[in-house]
């Protein structure tokens, strides 16, 4: 059975079907037959074009060359809008191209090292990003993308492994999904069994009580993290740095056994890392705006200046929002990062 709280799978269009090129060369034959051939030819174009563009089924009737290049996925719920807008730090953000944004009820994909989902269970609703650690490189490590991915798609194969009868926040937060998800790597049961590595992460899961209640549940594990916007009020996650190891940020991951630092190695395949995570819960309300994001995001803009943007786009759908956060993140580029920034409104 289809989930009707999301839309089903589709692209913006600027297309033409079959059948409407078949009316458009019917069209074109009766002008050109006119004595004005020409004024009428032209005419017939522009009426056609005008009613080609099919915007029953489309995210947006009229993308915004300035904000499309860069929205991966959109969706627009029974009671939630989400987007997400992502840019590895070696492209260039593009003002001038419009882009197919895919609308699916389930995805994950990578944004260079970072990568970004959504899942829907039961009723449940998971956002996440993870962005990997590249600096494992330097020791011959190579898979900062593999692991932020992985980290991801356990979350989602622990939310839809929960059975119907645990329904309740309560029953499941994020951090069940992260710890389980942190099981799967370090029991080799990964798609590369030998995948090492490390990640920060932030993963949300939203859902409604029986009593028409919206509750979020969300853990962050370093640098990557979220934001809550509530009128004039602000709710946000503070980064959390491993003071002993050169205040590199909090990571969860699995290192290999062949790792020279012991101390390092035991601490992460041990989860110790995972268990200093901040997790919180919030009751929300229509109208809060949730952000999810790596540091791409938090490097580059100040608290305040998401603030501006906010207030400037608060109107907007959550594509053009996500956009616009981006856009002004690679502006200041103040720390180069590949960014996934995800973008949630309840309604």
């Amino acid at each position: 059975m289809k989930n009707p709280y999301w839309s089903e799978e589709s692209k913006l269009v600027n297309r033409i079907s079959k059948f409407q090129l078949i009316q458009l060369l019917l069209t074109l034959s009766v002008s050109i037959s006119s004595s004005n051939a020409s004024a009428g030819l032209l005419s017939s174009v522009k009426k056609f074009l005008s009613k080609s563009v099919n915007t029953k089924n489309s995210t947006y009737s009229q993308p915004n060359p300035s904000y499309q290049f860069h929205l991966k996925h959109y969706f627009n719920g029974k009671w939630l809008e989400y987007a997400v807008a992502a840019k590895p730090k070696t492209e260039r953000f593009n003002n001038h191209a419009n882009q197919t944004v895919q609308v699916t009820p389930n995805y994950l994909a990578n944004s260079g090292e970072d990568a970004y989902m959504a899942s829907s269970h039961n009723g449940k609703y998971v956002f996440g990003c993870a962005d990997g650690v590249g600096s494992w490189k330097e020791r011959g490590i190579q898979t900062a993308d593999k692991i932020a991915l992985e980290l991801l798609n356990g979350v989602q194969i622990a939310l839809k492994s929960t059975e119907p009868s645990n329904q309740n926040c309560s029953n499941q937060t994020s951090l069940d999904l992260l710890q389980n998800s942190h099981v799967r790597l370090l029991n080799g049961t990964t798609e590369d069994l030998n995948i090492s590595g490390s990640a920060t992460a932030c993963v949300a899961m939203l859902e409604k009580d029986k009593a028409k209640k919206y509750r979020l549940s969300v853990c962050h594990v370093g640098d990557s993290g979220y934001m809550i916007i509530r009128g004039g009020q602000i709710k946000r996650s503070i980064p959390q740095y491993l003071a002993e190891y050169s205040g590199a940020p909090l990571q969860v991951g699995k290192i290999s056994n062949d790792h020279k630092d012991t101390h390092l190695r035991e601490i992460y395949n041990n989860g110790e890392l995972l268990d200093l995570g901040s997790c919180y819960s919030y009751e929300l309300i229509k109208g809060d705006l949730l952000i999810i994001a790596s540091d791409g995001l938090w490097d580059n803009l100040t608290e305040s200046e998401i603030r501006l943007i906010f207030d400037k786009e608060s109107k907007k759908s959550t594509g053009e929002l996500a956009s616009a956060f981006l856009k002004a993140a690679s502006e200041n580029n103040r720390k180069p990062d590949d960014s996934a920034i995800s973008v949630i409104r309840l309604k």
